[in-house]
């Protein structure tokens, strides 16, 4: 419904008041099919004013995190899209830890989008085959991974064991991004009992990847909560892998984002992540 109504709508408070009529648990992934809508439609009409950067910060827009993945979505469609951005990434730059700018370290988050959709539309190549796209610097990779990481609960049906078994075929260096897309992914769009959630924990603890899974988790409960409506799933999810209470690992977020080096965005992304695991690491160490 979101790509929809962004090809038809105007403007953007006309999508805004389109998507705001969607049930609460599903309007951040409403959002991010408009991101993609928007996205496709500041390219392949390129006489009108771009309107990305104003829909991704409209004060209606409560999804920030899922308009950047949106784009993401949108740049796996535009021939030499990705190319082009990852260039953006990897500039020293003006950059914020704001999510709803253009400018934000968030826009990393256009590469996990990318991963997802190579991993769910073209899942031979990249799923089945563990191909990686050699047309984007190998900084880009780890965020591109923890997409396609992302797009294994849905290729999978939600199946920890087989989630796993695939992970594990995969290089051994590229499980740590895979992992932390599945806590994300996980905790964000459900499917999961209690007893799955610890499941697959134990799965990525195997090889000490269960600070990853509960980075990703982490992100997924930040942007729930940024979002307005907290699922029943999201809370068992991070109570399972956190042992702690929601409001405190979206806390986390916040504090590891607080005074990070804005070097670039993809180095900074990159250790906003790493803070996250440390805490988590941390934390289970106090609570064992």
């Amino acid at each position: 419904m979101g790509y929809h109504a962004a090809l038809e709508c105007n403007d953007c408070r006309h999508i805004d008041a389109v998507l705001c009529n969607i049930a609460p648990e599903y309007q951040g992934f409403a959002y991010e099919g408009a991101a993609m809508g928007v996205c496709l439609l500041d390219r392949l009409q390129p006489w009108r004013s771009s309107q990305y950067a104003e829909f991704l910060s409209s004060g209606r827009n409560a999804f920030p995190y899922l308009t950047h993945v949106g784009k993401g979505w949108a740049l796996a469609r535009i021939p030499g899209g990705i190319c082009r951005f990852c260039k953006t990434l990897m500039a020293s730059d003006v950059i914020t830890t704001d999510a709803a700018s253009a400018k934000s370290v968030l826009s990393c988050l256009a590469l996990d989008g990318y991963g997802f959709h190579q991993g769910y539309f073209l899942w031979e190549s990249y799923v089945k085959a563990r191909m990686e796209p050699r047309f984007i610097p190998a900084e880009c990779l780890p965020v591109f991974r923890q997409g396609l990481g992302r797009s294994l609960c849905f290729v999978f049906g939600m199946d920890g064991d087989r989630i796993a078994k695939a992970i594990s075929r995969f290089p051994r260096s590229s499980q740590p991004d895979l992992w932390s897309g599945v806590g994300l992914a996980m905790a964000y769009a459900g499917g999961f009992s209690a007893a799955d959630v610890g499941q697959i924990l134990q799965h990525a603890a195997v090889d000490g990847d269960g600070a990853a899974l509960a980075q990703g988790v982490a992100f997924a409960v930040k942007a729930r909560l940024r979002g307005g409506f907290l699922p029943e799933h999201t809370r068992v999810a991070c109570e399972v892998v956190w042992r702690q209470p929601v409001e405190t690992v979206a806390q986390f977020t916040d504090a590891t984002l607080d005074e990070l080096p804005l070097s670039s965005m993809l180095s900074t992304y990159a250790q906003w992540r790493a803070r996250i695991q440390q805490i988590f690491v941390a934390s289970r160490d106090l609570l064992v």
